[in-house]
């Protein structure tokens, strides 16, 4: 099927369904078309740039970066041609509001799945000729309002994963400040203290060992599962480093907090026996009960008052 130019139109199909994938090709290329076929958003982003096809397809249910996604972010190329790419959603759920979410996202067109062997060749020749599909004004204020709250759940989910460590999955130190100024602000709200345990682990080869460097790795994921396990749900577990844990202990008044960091210090020491590593822990605490606040100072305190854990009476 020639373009407008005398050169066979190019689809760019995007999505992860091989199957799919699989029978549009047959499809197209029997009458003619040239397909490119990508099976991520980002992926198909970067051919839609560097190979200008005529035709765009994206299946709404990508991985990562989702088809409502990958159409708003296409629409900011396609826009700036001289005759502007259409791209079309295609997706197996077919319901009004997937379909107005599409057009509200930046879809031109929305073909639902399975496709229609004998229609789609016609389909695409409409798109291709300037054929646009809209909804009524009131449906797109709704299906807009749909679309923005489901980017703002997304931009949330990317932003917690980037406060997570990655090896034990618990939180990391860049969440640790942007926790404390939520803490502070609930503690003065409600007149409430909150405190803050450090625990420094010193690792030391107990069995002659030289290559310990897998009972490491296996002794720092069972710290940090301890640590999530021995917390109540609103407090928070947090990875410093390989030497250095913390908990953030809401409503916990300064005469409690030494008492659960030595729990918490006997659970630790319970999780790691067994190793080719023994573990010294050293705690530190602090609580903040109102007033002028700085973090990083708060913290410091905290680890520099440090002292060392030992077992027996204080593991009980």
């Amino acid at each position: 099927m020639m373009g407008k130019n005398g050169i066979p139109k190019k689809v760019l199909y995007i999505d992860d369904n091989n199957e799919s994938k699989l029978l549009v090709t047959r499809i197209l290329e029997a009458e003619g078309y040239v397909v490119i076929l990508s099976s991520d958003g980002a992926h198909g982003m970067e051919l839609a740039v560097t190979l200008e096809p005529d035709i765009i397809l994206v299946d709404l249910n990508l991985p990562f970066m989702d088809g409502y996604e990958t159409a708003t972010r296409l629409q900011s190329v396609v826009f700036k041609r001289k005759c502007p790419t259409p791209v079309i959603a295609t997706s197996v759920y077919s319901s009004y509001e997937e379909r107005d979410m599409a057009i509200a996202a930046g879809c031109d067109g929305f073909i639902p799945k399975p496709m229609d062997v004998d229609t789609l060749i016609d389909t695409l020749n409409k798109y291709y000729n300037g054929h646009r599909d809209s909804i009524p004004p009131a449906r797109e204020r709704d299906a807009l309002v749909l679309y923005h709250q489901k980017l703002v759940k997304k931009l949330e989910a990317k932003a917690a994963a980037v406060l997570l460590d990655e090896d034990t999955g618990i939180y990391n130190e860049q969440y640790l400040y942007k926790r404390l100024d939520e803490e502070t602000s609930r503690s003065l709200r409600l007149e409430q203290p909150f405190s803050l345990v450090m625990i420094k682990v010193d690792p030391a080869v107990s069995s002659g060992k030289v290559d310990l460097n897998e009972d490491k790795r296996i002794a720092f994921k069972r710290i940090a599962e301890t640590l999530k396990v021995n917390k109540r749900a609103f407090d928070a577990a947090i990875k410093m480093n390989d030497n250095a844990y913390c908990l953030i202990l809401g409503s916990c008044p300064a005469e409690s907090v030494v008492m659960v960091a030595k729990r918490v210090c006997g659970k630790l020491l319970d999780c790691t026996a067994g190793l080719n590593i023994s573990f010294n822990f050293s705690i530190g605490t602090n609580t903040y009960n109102g007033g002028d606040f700085e973090p990083v100072f708060f913290v410091d305190s905290a680890r520099q008052n440090a002292v060392p854990f030992s077992a027996g009476a204080d593991k009980a």
